[in-house]
């Protein structure tokens, strides 16, 4: 790039969006342990979810608010590399912030609708529902970001970008891939509460077996995939930091997914830190990260 101050804000808002993601993870733990793991050994703390709600709340506004700084700083870049992979990177990161704002406006309104209408037997049955919404909005979203990650890291691979960049951003690719099977589990799971309410035969020990395997599947779904997501954001937020990719890629209409389009062997130009061979229009070794021009 000519100019790498947007990238290098791009890595900075990736660093911040880490932190917080800590203190959010922190807080889904505590939600877990607090709502799901202790009532089940009969600890039950005195009416937290009025109050927990209410942080989940706060949690969810400040997300948006940093998915609107990242697509403010994705689009400076967007406009500077003219690459198709990460305009597509950019569109799809879009369109995930368009889907968080329906869901936060869901699972407020959503609930307060419920609440108001349906009374008696209904309600659990009614709220659960509700909640199979939720995770059908949030797979979608889930997946479209899953997908944006991907173009992203394709674009990181198409640049020829050292090889820590490269492995941070399939390192987030992975966590969101892993968001997405959770997804799964949870919908099966509130539909396992909804027919357990409704006395289907499951039996005592099926039930028990079921119960218990979803239970273990969201402690492991609730610590892995954060843990990812945060070591390949911070990871990639500071690598970006650490390079300065100065070449402006031209738009490209009619982009075709080879590299042999887009690279080729020069005729022998060579690292001179490590001595590999370079391909045309880097400037950066994909071999051990050196400048060309050093």
């Amino acid at each position: 790039m000519q100019n790498q101050k947007p990238f290098v804000n791009f890595g900075k808002v990736l660093q911040t969006i880490a932190i917080f993601s800590i203190l959010n993870a922190i807080f889904t733990v505590f939600c877990l342990i607090t709502l799901d793991i202790l009532p089940r050994f009969g600890v039950n703390l005195i009416d937290p979810i009025a109050l927990l709600s209410y942080i989940s709340l706060v949690f969810g506004i400040i997300s948006l608010i940093l998915t609107i700084i990242l697509l403010i700083n994705t689009n400076r870049v967007k406009e500077l590399v003219q690459h198709i992979h990460f305009s597509q990177f950019y569109s799809r990161l879009g369109i995930t912030f368009i889907i968080s704002v329906f869901y936060l406006v869901y699972v407020i309104v959503a609930p307060m609708v419920v609440g108001l209408f349906v009374t008696g037997g209904y309600f659990v049955i009614s709220m659960n529902i509700v909640a199979l919404g939720g995770i059908v909005i949030a797979f979608i979203q889930n997946i479209i970001i899953m997908v944006a990650w991907g173009n992203f890291l394709h674009f990181t691979k198409m640049q020829q970008f050292p090889s820590n960049i490269i492995r941070s951003s399939n390192l987030i690719k992975i966590g969101y891939t892993i968001v997405v099977i959770n997804s799964i589990f949870d919908f099966f799971s509130i539909v396992f509460i909804i027919l357990l309410y409704l006395s289907f035969p499951f039996g005592y020990y099926l039930a028990l077996v079921i119960a218990y395997t979803f239970l273990i599947a969201d402690i492991l779904f609730t610590i892995i995939p954060p843990i990812i997501l945060i070591v390949g954001k911070f990871q990639l937020g500071s690598s970006i930091q650490l390079i300065s990719h100065t070449t402006t890629e031209p738009k490209l209409d009619n982009y075709h997914d080879t590299q042999s389009s887009q690279f080729s062997i020069g005729k022998s130009k060579t690292c001179l830190k490590c001595g590999s061979v370079l391909p045309e229009r880097v400037d950066f070794c994909p071999n051990c990260g050196n400048s060309v021009y050093s």
